[in-house]
């Protein structure tokens, strides 16, 4: 496979060592790279004639410009060695994210040798690929050892140059018996410093399973994990000062956790803080942060934390629940005092903040990664035309499988056309109990509530911020082979605010097994098709609900008594606050199944149980949306653009529920309860405006809501008196109930439903018996 082994002699004071490599190459008669790859994996030796630094790089070109390095060497007996990158031709930068390990290393008089090893396929921006073909090899070397600064002395001068060599492959470049290096060595091999802060070099990666880039341009990342009791947290700055992180309900200083840190000569330090205004926060009486670990090198600090999640401590924000937290991020130039602190420290622009769900986040792998025996398949349809329109939903159909071929899905994950990133904003997969032509294949056309074309089952979606899905080893979803779907719908909404024409061929990745699980996953929404929200709302509800004989129906058709939940995915558009799922069981109410306290629209993730939850034959469920309207001066109504609203939760559970949709409708176009509508607004109309509403209304009844705003309520002068009418008007108008399998009607329609009262909300029982 590698052509002929070569076979390197290194000479040694105390004897010969032999080394193996697969392949090697005499970059100049002063350097020389060796290398051997297996699986993912390549390890490589580099030996140059100096004492001081060694360094080889892939380029783009034969010049430094954006091109990846490893630098390293032996310094006062001990290795070190830096993943690096250059934007230009100078000084390059040490990656914030070290992704090569350095396993052993040996320096004599005259020449030094350090053996490294990285993937050969690095999810980091500024780490080149190793694949098959000709690569360019940059390499040099310097006279003296690095320092954790990079000196006007470490310049490499003429000591450097490029090649093009393949690294992986059939190629021979091995050298001939006459050209072996053979390089006598006056002192042994060093081993790799057990130390974590080697001379000069960036801490290793973390090795906290949960990792998230807090800022795109500086790279700054959060990594964390977490137990029943404790969350750790580390963070890694472009800076040798002091760093900030914080917990908010938004990204506002005011009002959030706020944990100050650093490294100073004497290790690291931290403050524990909180902060009421957008200024220099305060430190808190209480101190809740304990160190674990801080280095720092001459670009970079990185520190690692760990609290309690919850202190019953009213300066500390509570992480206990799975939710979305706004994360703050901030960072200055030097080190805090820590007895006191002051408007010297300000961090001017260095600052920032992000949504991210911290607990139960979804661990999936980045694109292209599979586990186990999975194979992958991606879905997309042809090019979509999207026209120079604000808000398109395009829908495509895709072949699953072959009408032979059973599979079960294991994951969904983003497939975004590169550039169009800020446009597509979700994409759901339903799948189709009918056959679908060739002609009707990837054939891109505008979908507008397509209720009727037989592709009413979820597969499954995503929406911006999400990874992706990922359903539960052994439970997976069933396609293909007889009675099951091998066609779907892929229906995408595009946010197109420039209202430019867009050419787009997003889609989804589907990792999938053949093996048959022990039990089936599948998917079914609850929603509500009655939204209207006034103008200068803060918090507005609007619920719908799943009633007990809609439940009980999916699951005597499924020959099931009940079901495990194990995910819930809340969807809402730009005035959607907060979300909740109500979990009800013989009129009595359970723990909510989730929440989403601080609700993002541009982040929107699954959230993943720890433990499944037990939905039982005769139990309801209301989905609760939160709603602000400030700063708008129109009635917002539901509806597809993101200026419109939702309000729907999709439940992921197994076995699967013989049910798709459920949900509910408020009775407004009853002329009843119009008429008591238009009283409690104090609208006034002649008969026959009356008479001629209220008959457009009964003669499109999913469209109710907006006629009745289009041609009364926006005319109306809204105050607060108004808008409490209009809440407890939501909250106690009458409803009736839907649900649907397959694209049928599961139970006939219901009417007389009232949705159960905010007030009863069923309140988490106290963890603290006192709050400091």
């Amino acid at each position: 496979m590698f052509g002929s082994m070569l076979f390197v002699c290194l000479v040694l004071s105390s004897g010969t060592m032999s080394v193996e490599w697969q392949n090697a190459k005499e970059l100049s008669p002063e350097f020389t790279l060796q290398w051997s790859y297996q699986g993912d994996v390549i390890e490589m030796e580099i030996t140059a004639r100096t004492v001081g630094w060694v360094g080889v790089g892939f380029g783009v070109g034969k010049t430094m410009a954006k091109a990846d390095f490893i630098i390293g060497g032996v310094r006062n007996g001990v290795p070190y060695v830096w993943d690096c990158h250059a934007q230009y031709n100078g000084p390059p930068t040490i990656d914030e994210e070290q992704n090569v390990d350095i396993t052993s290393a040996r320096e004599n008089s005259t020449h030094t040798s350090i053996i490294v090893r990285r993937s050969l396929a690095v999810d980091d921006i500024f780490d080149r690929n190793i694949a098959t073909g000709d690569m360019i090899i940059l390499w040099a070397f310097g006279n003296s050892d690095k320092e954790i600064e990079w000196q006007s002395s470490d310049y490499h001068g003429a000591n450097k140059g490029a090649v093009e060599a393949e690294l992986l492959g059939n190629r021979e470049n091995s050298m001939t018996k006459d050209t072996r290096t053979t390089i006598t060595m006056s002192t042994p091999a060093v081993a790799k410093s057990a130390s974590p802060n080697l001379i000069g070099s960036i801490e290793q990666k973390s090795t906290l399973p949960y990792t998230a880039t807090l800022d795109e341009d500086t790279h700054l990342k959060l990594s964390w994990n977490f137990d029943d009791t404790t969350i750790t947290l580390q963070i890694v700055a472009p800076t040798t000062g002091w760093i900030g992180l914080g917990f908010g309900s938004t990204v506002s200083m005011n009002g959030a956790d706020i944990i100050m840190m650093g490294v100073k000569n004497d290790g690291a330090y931290v403050l524990d803080c909180n902060s009421d205004r957008n200024g220099v926060p305060n430190i808190d009486e209480e101190q809740n942060i304990e160190v674990v670990a801080g280095w720092e090198n001459g670009t970079h600090t990185g520190v690692t934390i760990h609290r309690k999640r919850l202190t019953c401590n009213n300066d500390d924000m509570d992480l206990q629940r799975p939710s979305t937290y706004r994360v703050l991020w901030s960072y200055g130039e030097e080190d805090l005092e820590v007895d006191s602190l002051s408007s010297r420290y300000y961090h001017h622009r260095n600052r920032g903040g992000r949504s991210l769900q911290l607990i139960y986040p979804v661990e999936f792998k980045a694109s292209g990664g599979k586990i186990g025996s999975e194979s992958q398949t991606d879905l997309r349809g042809g090019d979509a035309l999207v026209p120079a329109i604000e808000t398109y939903y395009s829908c495509q159909y895709v072949k699953l499988t072959e009408a032979y071929e059973t599979i079960y899905a294991t994951a969904l994950e983003p497939l975004i056309t590169k550039g169009n990133e800020r446009n597509v904003h979700h994409m759901l997969i339903y799948t189709c109990d009918i056959d679908v032509t060739e002609f009707q294949l990837q054939i891109d056309h505008q979908c507008i509530g397509s209720f009727q074309d037989g592709c009413n089952n979820l597969l499954g979606g995503w929406a911006v911020g999400s990874r992706g899905i990922r359903y539960p080893k052994n439970s997976e979803y069933r396609l293909g082979g007889l009675d099951h779907p091998q066609y779907a719908r892929i229906e995408m909404h595009y946010d197109n605010p420039g209202k430019n024409e867009i050419l787009d061929n997003s889609g989804m990745r589907l990792s999938f097994v053949r093996e048959k699980p022990r039990v089936l996953s599948s998917n079914f929404e609850i929603s509500t098709a009655t939204i209207w929200i006034p103008p200068g709302a803060t918090r507005y509800r609007i619920g719908g609900y799943c009633a007990e004989e809609c439940i009980s129906k999916g699951m005597e058709k499924a020959g099931v008594s009940e079901v495990e939940v194990f995910g819930v995915f809340f969807h809402s558009h730009l005035a959607g606050r907060s979300m909740r799922l109500r979990h009800f069981r013989n009129g009595i109410e359970l723990q909510a199944m989730a929440r989403d306290e601080y609700y993002d629209f541009d982040y929107q993730e699954t959230q993943y149980f720890e433990e499944p939850i037990t939905l039982r034959d005769g139990d309801s469920l209301t989905v609760e949306c939160y709603y602000a309207t400030e700063n708008r001066k129109n009635v917002t109504i539901g509806g597809q653009p993101s200026t419109s609203e939702m309000c729907i939760a999709f439940i992921m559970h197994y076995p699967p529920l013989e049910m798709s949709h459920c949900g509910s409708r408020a009775n407004i176009d009853d002329p009843k309860v119009f008429l008591q509508l238009a009283a409690g607004l104090n609208i006034s109309l002649e008969p026959s405006d009356f008479l001629r509403v209220a008959n457009e209304m009964s003669q499109d009844s999913r469209n109710a809501m907006g006629i009745f705003v289009r041609t009364v309520l926006d005319d109306i002068e809204w105050t607060d008196e108004k808008r409490k009418f209009a809440q407890d008007f939501t909250d106690n108008v009458t409803i009736h109930s839907t649900c649907m399998s397959h694209g049928e009607l599961l139970t006939p329609f219901r009417d007389g439903f009232v949705l159960p009262r905010a007030d009863d909300y069923m309140k988490d029982q106290p963890i603290c018996t006192e709050t400091r």
